[in-house]
């Protein structure tokens, strides 16, 4: 069995998994995108309490609960995407039909959330590390640090990209799951950063699309009514960070499932066939 850390390992073949991810993800958008839905107005809860409450004063106990609340269900929802988008791949990959599981699907999730939050708070830290030193040199040469930070949080992006989908499908504990993406990446961290620069570039491109679809039709369907034009605009924009939710998280899930296929192991469960 050839070392997850050879140089020799086969490159991930970057325009396969984009169309594989895209494959499932169109296969998979009708039933991601209530998690998706789910997802964005969670995070939105804070907001939410502020619009509602005229007297309870902000940073109030029930603030911070629902800062808490939306955190921990916007998590769920999130790991639940994830989750869909495995049985859709595994149904898929044996042809047969698509069974879901909501109820079990939300208590893995939920279960989940704890190592989730934890690589978020450390993939933070480290950000915050990096980008400390901006703060001891002349601000002329700030933007030069904060530079290198950025590049620094990038490459920690890239060998952390498999962490989630393995937390989440395999449940390892969060250093196993650090520990397992950095050596799934080693060797093709150039070409994952590939992929997910497309992907994003991609999702820039739905981002333009919407802004271009707000400033010429919403205002031709609202009017002068500003109430009516702000909310068609918050309508349009939480519909499309939905559809960017599973889209990203299929992205994610395909880069695994090929790096896994390159460099198969005991530990690593799945393949490139589940996500064509």
């Amino acid at each position: 069995m050839p070392s997850v850390l050879s140089s020799s390992a086969p490159p991930l073949p970057v325009a396969q998994c984009l169309d594989a991810a895209l494959g499932l993800f169109r296969a998979a958008l009708l039933t991601c995108l209530p998690y998706g839905v789910l997802t964005v107005l969670s995070s939105q809860l804070p907001q939410i309490y502020r619009h509602l409450s005229v007297a309870a004063p902000l940073q109030s106990p029930v603030w911070w609960l629902a800062n808490i609340a939306g955190g921990v269900l916007g998590a769920t929802f999130l790991n639940a995407t994830l989750l869909r988008l495995a049985a859709v791949a595994g149904a898929r990959a044996s042809r047969g039909p698509l069974v879901p599981d909501t109820a079990k699907e939300l208590r893995t999730a939920l279960a989940r959330v704890p190592a989730f939050m934890g690589l978020i708070v450390l993939f933070a830290a480290a950000g915050a590390v990096l980008a400390a030193p901006a703060l001891l040199v002349p601000r002329d040469g700030r933007v030069w640090v904060l530079g290198v930070a950025g590049l620094g949080l990038t490459y920690l992006a890239v060998m952390l990209s498999c962490a989630w989908v393995d937390l989440v499908l395999n449940g390892r504990s969060l250093l196993q799951s650090i520990a397992h993406s950095i050596s799934l990446v080693h060797g093709n961290a150039l070409r994952v950063l590939a992929a997910g620069a497309v992907g994003l570039l991609m999702l820039m491109v739905l981002a333009v699309v919407a802004s271009v679809v707000i400033a010429l039709v919403v205002p031709l369907v609202g009017g002068d009514d500003l109430a009516l034009i702000t909310s068609i605009t918050a309508d349009v924009m939480v519909a499309c960070i939905a559809v960017a939710v599973p889209f990203l998280a299929a992205l994610l899930f395909t880069v695994s499932t090929y790096l896994h296929a390159l460099h198969p192991s005991p530990a690593a469960s799945g393949g490139a066939r589940a996500a064509e």
